[in-house]
């Protein structure tokens, strides 16, 4: 075998597939703006405003939610752990 590298899997086998593959990865940031000026100049943020309204008081998020996602990102999300366990409610208190 020639002298090319090879990678290892965390398992310990070869990885076969190496190097960039099409369409891997994050989209570039000019992409996604590019995206964001498309869906501006098609909708109007009154007109979402309004629907979203609408949909809020039917209870129907998803359009909206997902126009959301893209025109301002969606929220961080944190995880957080705990180190020990801590009771919700205290038992002693109901006796």
């Amino acid at each position: 075998m020639p002298d090319k590298q090879r990678r290892i899997t965390k398992d310990g086998r070869i990885d076969k597939r190496g190097g960039a593959r099409v369409n891997a990865g994050r989209k570039r940031k000019s992409e996604e703006q590019n995206l964001i000026e498309r869906l501006d100049d098609l909708i109007e943020q009154d007109d979402v405003i309004r629907q979203l309204k609408e949909l809020a008081v039917s209870g129907d998020f998803r359009a909206i939610q997902l126009y959301m996602a893209y025109r301002y990102g969606r929220p961080v999300e944190r995880q957080i752990t705990m180190t020990q366990e801590v009771p919700i409610i205290d038992m002693n208190e109901w006796k």
